[in-house]
């Protein structure tokens, strides 16, 4: 019996310990299916084997640069087992492929054996000691599992006194999710490279380029990818391949394209086979046809002689293309974005026969892009699923909006992803993240969806977060950036986790100003955390600025002679709470949105005295803007419950612009004020339009202002 095999079967029979101080602290992410903790901390020392059946592979590679770091010894990397007993520490990276040793297979693993309900990317640890030898086995049934297992050894190697440490444990783990990604943004190179080596370890295996990453996969689709364009992606491909990371190039040859894609356009069809071919020669297998944010309707003649209705030509076009693609490669990937990606957007016969021609025409290997019940979504159940799934006649691939900001890039979301069903992973066929621009940051909000992703029955979305943060923040930090990150943990709907002075003394609101500030400082201090801090202080330091104003604001403002102001986030209400108060870099902005999303109203209260009794005739000047919508947002504006203005709001859109409003002395009282501006339509979703921005409000007598 080799040695390697007396290892797997001391594994095998090895009696779980009871818990003990060994692991204490330690917080794996993501979270393994089973964990049982002996009673010992096995020291790491020299000499030290890793012991693989490809020496150079990168889970051999990753162990070897961890014992480097931690233990301080560079060890010996080889396939030879025959020289174990020369070492104190030995790592054992075991596949089902074993481990060939001068062409006899009758070590490791045998072949075409199976660790029963760990699947393909599943793999078992375990650490013991046999003597003086520390001894760590991963085994696995496939490379895949070894690199995975190697990710969490990661995580159970710690220093203790300048020596290196890992607890005696034995894990059995496994993912739920086949398909666990991100997609990127409109990042630097730098920045994907970054996050590329970030992904592997949080054992996300699928990554989607942007098609807004380059100018080639979107309004300039026509146009072929230049050689430094190709040379980046090639980066990243080579990069990820090896470390089992699927990459996928999406491309929206409609959204702002011009013109836009012909769907019964041979010529079309040609350009963008010769698109994905050239993206092909550098090693990427999944492409991604977007079709997403465009009008539900055919827009050009050619089409409509050609097509019934929309879904037919979509249908079509997405078929000819996998014809053509599959006549590269039969194992290409495709995968489709319909233009109604979300439940909510299937109202109405046209739509509802649209997304059930696409899944009716649609071959069942071409999955299908599904963004939950809204574009952000709150929650996702396995019911949604279904719903979407019966649609389209498959299980939906999730594109879960979180935690995006495009649309307030000036908003972090920080906190863990939540209220997704433990059990989606039966009703979908994948899921891919949309993240921040800010690609640093985004990676605390990732790192939980990876655990839940990984193991969503044991998903604990507080444990995650704390798990995300030591992640990130590393031993020194994590406690300074925990506090920052509170700022920014609430969930999409939920209302934003942020410091009250409603229960506090005028010492306590000061202390906790002070407190917020010291941990902004001292969080830009961490070398370590340089890019991170790129991302965060900007916005930080605004989000600190209002949450101070907002504490020391204990009190209504007093009216003066020049009468009273305030800056937009100082009213209260409104969705300052949920998306800050930045907007592309201007700060002290708030939003109403429709009545439906709850954030539909704002308000400020200030305090007439017999001193300052109202008299004559008063203007409310607004500093505001619209949305980027066509129709104007529908607002409602009054003091002390009598109405000064109702209707359009009059504003521009995107652009800043004041307004004046007259109004009388009886609507003012000698006492406490309360101004309100509410969004007054009925319907619609937070961060989407009908919405209006304030960014200074004013009240001054005419006369003062010499009218």
């Amino acid at each position: 019996m080799t040695r390697i095999l007396q290892l797997q079967l001391c594994f095998l029979l090895a009696a779980a310990a009871p818990a003990c101080p060994a692991h204490a602290g330690l917080q794996l992410i993501p979270t393994p299916w089973k964990v049982d903790w002996g009673q010992s901390r096995l020291e790491i020392a020299a000499p030290c084997l890793v012991l693989a059946a490809e020496p150079d592979s990168p889970a051999a590679l990753d162990a070897a640069d961890l014992i480097g770091k931690l233990a301080g010894v560079s060890p010996e990397v080889s396939k030879r087992e025959d020289r174990l007993a020369n070492f104190r520490s030995v790592i054992v990276l075991s596949d089902r492929r074993g481990l060939d040793v001068s062409g006899q297979a009758a070590s490791g693993i045998p072949v075409g054996f199976r660790w029963r309900g760990i699947g393909s990317e599943g793999y078992v640890l375990k650490t013991l000691r046999r003597g003086e030898t520390t001894i760590v086995l991963i085994a696995a049934n496939s490379p895949a599992g070894t690199f995975y297992g190697v990710q969490t050894l990661k995580q159970l190697v710690h220093r203790r006194k300048g020596r290196a440490f890992v607890p005696e444990c034995s894990i059995v783990d496994r993912p739920a999710f086949n398909v666990r990604g991100i997609k990127g943004l409109w990042w630097r190179e730098e920045q994907y490279q970054e996050m590329m080596t970030w992904l592997p370890r949080q054992k996300l295996n699928f990554f989607m380029f942007c098609y807004s990453m380059y100018p080639e996969t979107f309004s300039e689709w026509r146009r072929p990818f230049s050689a430094q364009q190709l040379s980046a992606m090639k980066r990243v491909v080579d990069y990820c391949t090896p470390r089992y990371v699927k990459v996928c190039l999406s491309i929206n040859p409609s959204i702002t394209a011009k013109p836009t894609l012909v769907y019964s356009s041979e010529r079309d069809l040609d350009t963008l086979v010769a698109k994905l071919k050239s993206a092909y020669d550098i090693g990427i297998r999944s492409f991604a046809l977007c079709l997403d944010d465009i009008a539900l309707e055919l827009q050009n003649e050619e089409d409509k002689a050609a097509f019934k209705n929309f879904g037919e030509a979509q249908a079509h076009f997405v078929n000819a293309l996998l014809c053509r693609l599959e006549s590269v490669d039969p194992t290409i990937e495709l995968i489709f974005c319909p233009t109604t990606y979300t439940t909510a957007s299937v109202s109405g016969p046209a739509a509802e026969e649209y997304i059930r021609t696409i899944g009716e025409r649609l071959p069942p290997r071409v999955k299908v892009f599904w963004t939950g019940p809204v574009v952000c979504s709150p929650s996702i159940t396995d019911l949604d699923a279904d719903k979407f799934g019966g649609w389209i006649r498959r299980n939906p691939f999730i594109w879960d909006n979180y935690p995006v900001n495009d649309y307030c890039p000036n908003r972090l979301y920080l906190g863990a992803v939540k209220n997704r069903s433990p059990k989606l992973h039966e009703h979908v066929s994948g899921w891919i993240s949309n993240p921040m621009m800010q690609s640093e940051a985004s990676k605390i909000p990732l790192a939980t969806i990876a655990d839940y992703l990984w193991n969503p029955e044991a998903y604990d979305p507080r444990r995650s977060f704390e798990a995300a943060i030591r992640n990130v923040g590393g031993s020194s930090a994590w406690k300074d950036l925990r506090m920052a990150a509170e700022l920014y943990s609430d969930f999409l709907g939920e209302p934003a986790n942020l410091p009250s002075a409603s229960n506090l003394s005028p010492g306590d609101v000061e202390s906790s100003a002070r407190r917020l500030e010291s941990m902004a400082k001292r969080l830009a201090g961490y070398p370590e955390l340089r890019r991170l801090n790129a991302d965060l202080q900007p916005i930080l330091s605004s989000r600190i600025s209002a949450v101070i104003r907002r504490l020391m604001a204990v009190k209504p403002k007093e009216w003066t002679a020049e009468g009273v102001s305030f800056v937009g986030d100082e009213l209260s209400g409104g969705a300052v709470d949920v998306y800050g108060s930045n907007y592309r870099g201007l700060s002290g902005c708030n939003w109403v949105y429709a009545k439906s999303t709850g954030l539909h109203e704002m308000s400020a209260k200030f305090l007439m005295s017999k001193a300052s009794a109202p008299h004559g005739l008063y203007v409310l000047t607004i500093e505001g803007q619209d949305d980027d919508f066509e129709s104007k947002c529908e607002i409602r504006i009054s003091l002390n419950g009598r109405t000064i203005y109702q209707g359009p709001s009059g504003f521009p859109d995107a652009k800043w612009a004041t307004r004046e409003f007259e109004l009388p002395a009886e609507h003012f009282v000698k006492a406490a004020n309360v101004l309100r501006i509410e969004n007054i339509h009925a319907t619609g979703q937070q961060g989407m339009p009908p919405w209006f921005m304030v960014r200074k409000v004013e009240l001054k007598t005419a006369s003062y202002l010499g009218k």
